[in-house]
């Protein structure tokens, strides 16, 4: 886990782990600013449309944002580790990170808002081209 301490290290980023109220496992975020992490929690665990929306963004358009979820937190840590690995030192993934978990609390709405972002492909939740 050489990477996530390092980012939580050299960068000042913060990590959450929790248990989905869902039933779909473990969530692991780990983000620049802390209150992206408990914004990231507070949807995950909130609303059916706001919660399975970004669960499903997580695991398909937003493949490439430091969250991961899974069984038990050896197999979510793992998943971030090898996520961050080539990306952590670059600067434009990490204001990307920044742009994404920013926007994603900007549009949600409590609704439909994040979902309506993801389908009119918002620049900054899709994947960024990396140097």
């Amino acid at each position: 886990m050489d990477k996530i301490q390092e980012l939580i290290t050299k960068y000042d980023w913060v990590l959450q782990c929790w248990n989905d109220r869902y039933g779909r496992g473990i969530w692991a975020v780990v983000a620049p600013h802390v209150n992206y992490v408990y914004e990231m929690r507070q949807i995950i665990d909130g609303g059916d449309i706001e919660s399975l929306t970004l669960g499903d963004y997580f695991c398909n358009e937003g493949s490439w944002l430091p969250v991961a979820n899974g069984c038990n937190l050896t197999e979510i840590l793992t998943k971030l580790e090898e996520k961050i690995a080539n990306y952590m030192d670059n600067s434009s993934w990490q204001n990307s990170v920044d742009n994404a978990f920013l926007r994603i609390i900007e549009v949600n709405d409590g609704n439909y808002g994040l979902q309506i972002a993801i389908e009119n492909k918002d620049k900054y939740l899709l994947k960024p081209k990396l140097d």
